[in-house]
């Protein structure tokens, strides 16, 4: 596992506390044992400027670094206190400074108004006009009849310019693949291109970028597994291992029952808050595994052999909840253990992870 160029980490949801803790504790041994030091995190990038800047010492300002992790669901303690101790490995390996990235395209305004910030030619910014100047969501703009081929051509120019810029412009990388996710960004909203297959070209430019670079992609479960169904709208860790081969390596998380943080979908206007979910199907994987005290966790080739491999040759249910939930929720998504991952944790309980204040 420790091998590989990237190794996928997922969750059974997005609001779990024993998925988040065990995944800051994997990256610090991928760190200190195997040389990694990059962390890609399901989130989108116009921030991770703040992040960067606190965990290289160039700011002191925390609630700044967490913030700029952009999503509500990566803002918790668990992530936190993972950058108190990124910043501290930074100061003892100076010469080899760890970075988080964000390899999501959901929030292209937010990248549009960031390279307005860092820009002072004229012909960008007034590429960049049609996004930083828009009143309504872009969800809203782009229901309008015409708007969505208007904000991709809008997209394309914003590009163009940014590509177009000398070489000694200041900021000039961060400029373009910010200016690339506005347009990522527009692609993905108005359907023409999977977000998956975005995030997955993402993860590839950083390694093309960087060659020497070794990454934890700290993301879902659906977005990081090997083997989706086909068609499935996830299938960023598809094209990794399609594009990496044995260089991607996945681990998927679990857990049998308990409570998740999360947005109710019946009391939405509550925000995030401990919601209760339904206990495991008695047959389900992360049932039997754990109830029984089986194991914490199996490998792909475990999952084949024995008498496992006959339960495990077909698509089984696995914890699958986003931001969103409801009480009762079972939250399944079906697929081939052994395929899909190279490693599955299965936790009994899931405590709901804790805002960062």
């Amino acid at each position: 596992m420790a091998t590989a160029k990237v190794i996928g980490v997922g969750e059974g949801s997005h609001g779990t506390h024993e998925h988040f803790a065990l995944k800051s504790k994997m990256f610090q041994e991928l760190v200190e044992k195997h040389g990694f030091t990059v962390l890609a995190l399901e989130t989108n990038p116009s921030s991770m400027h703040k992040v960067n800047a606190y965990i290289t010492g160039q700011s002191d300002d925390l609630k700044e670094a967490v913030n700029g992790l952009e999503m509500f669901i990566w803002r918790n303690t668990d992530l936190r206190d993972l950058l108190v101790w990124m910043r501290e490995y930074n100061g003892k390996h100076p010469s080899a400074p760890l970075k988080v990235i964000g390899i999501d395209v959901q929030n292209p305004l937010a990248s549009a108004r960031r390279v307005a910030e860092l820009t002072q030619d004229p012909e960008l910014l007034r590429a960049l006009a049609p996004f930083t100047s828009l009143e309504e969501g872009l969800s809203t703009e782009l229901k309008k009849p015409g708007a969505a081929e208007q904000f991709t051509a809008y997209a394309a120019a914003v590009v163009n310019r940014a590509n177009a810029l000398p070489a000694d412009t200041v900021n000039l990388a961060e400029i373009r693949r910010l200016a690339l996710n506005v347009q990522q960004g527009i692609l993905a909203a108005a359907g023409q291109v999977p977000r998956d297959e975005l995030m997955a070209r993402n993860v590839l430019a950083e390694l093309q970028h960087h060659p020497e670079a070794r990454m934890m992609l700290w993301a879902h479960n659906g977005h990081i597994l090997k083997a989706p169904e086909a068609g499935a709208e996830f299938d960023m860790g598809r094209r990794l291992k399609d594009a990496l081969g044995h260089d991607y390596r996945t681990v998927g998380m679990t857990f049998a029952g308990g409570e998740v943080n999360a947005v109710s979908s019946e009391e939405p206007n509550k925000g995030f808050q401990a919601i209760r979910l339904a206990d495991a199907w008695p047959d389900a994987p992360e049932a039997l595994m754990t109830y029984t005290q089986l194991t914490m966790w199996l490998t792909a080739q475990e999952m084949q052999q024995g008498y496992l491999a006959e339960y495990f040759s077909g698509r089984l249910p696995i914890r699958h909840i986003g931001q969103t939930s409801r009480s009762g929720l079972l939250g399944y998504t079906y697929v081939n253990f052994p395929e899909a991952f190279d490693v599955v944790v299965f936790n009994q309980r899931s405590t709901p992870s804790t805002p960062a204040r």
